[in-house]
């Protein structure tokens, strides 16, 4: 901690006994966002709390943006969720009257909060603007996948029985999500059954 320039640190105890918990932009509770090692929460005697001071507001300073998921395939649909924040970071309504627009036209458009891709590959940056300003923004990623993987590699279905098939796309370590015309399923034996196109 010294060789990183702290003056002052605390050491808790480690691995199950560790916790942490936020409030993020917009949110009215804390929330627990690790996943305890051992599955259960410990009881603790110590605990480090960082608190906002800020006078509580409602009074809309900007937003606090995310893409429904971050990773899509070319030509894609995404959802832009949008949560209002005030200047001391707390819940704040957005006003009616704000707008869409795209930091960079060529890779897409925005309508309301849903962003179309138009195909072109790499970063699309969705952006909310109030009073000539821009307030909040999202980055979607817009991939092709380089590897997909089915989530069970067998499966035992009875005769006449309906089974999902779930399968996950990749881009390096992230998720993509699919659209129903990315992929095309064939069976080796088409006489063993059929797949509805979702």
């Amino acid at each position: 901690m010294i060789s990183l320039g702290c003056v002052e640190a605390c050491n808790g105890d480690g691995g199950g006994s560790s916790s942490y918990l936020s409030k993020r932009e917009g949110e009215n509770a804390l929330t627990k966002r690790s996943r305890n090692s051992d599955g259960i929460e410990r009881e603790t005697s110590m605990a480090l709390l960082i608190v906002n001071k800020a006078p509580d507001s409602n009074v809309f300073d900007h937003a606090s943006m995310a893409p429904e998921n971050d990773y899509i395939t070319p030509g894609s649909d995404v959802a832009i969720n949008a949560i209002g924040v005030s200047s001391a970071g707390t819940a704040a309504e957005i006003p009616e009257d704000i707008s869409w627009q795209m930091a960079d036209a060529s890779c897409g458009s925005v309508e309301n909060d849903v962003f179309t891709s138009n195909g072109t590959l790499g970063d699309a940056v969705v952006q909310m603007v109030y009073g000539g300003n821009v307030v909040g923004e999202a980055t979607v990623h817009v991939a092709v996948p380089d590897r997909m993987e089915f989530e069970q590699d067998q499966m035992t279905i009875p005769f006449g029985k309906r089974a999902p098939l779930t399968m996950h796309a990749y881009s390096g370590n992230a998720e993509v999500a699919l659209k129903g015309s990315d992929v095309n399923f064939v069976f080796s034996e088409p006489s063993i059954g059929t797949l509805p196109v979702l």
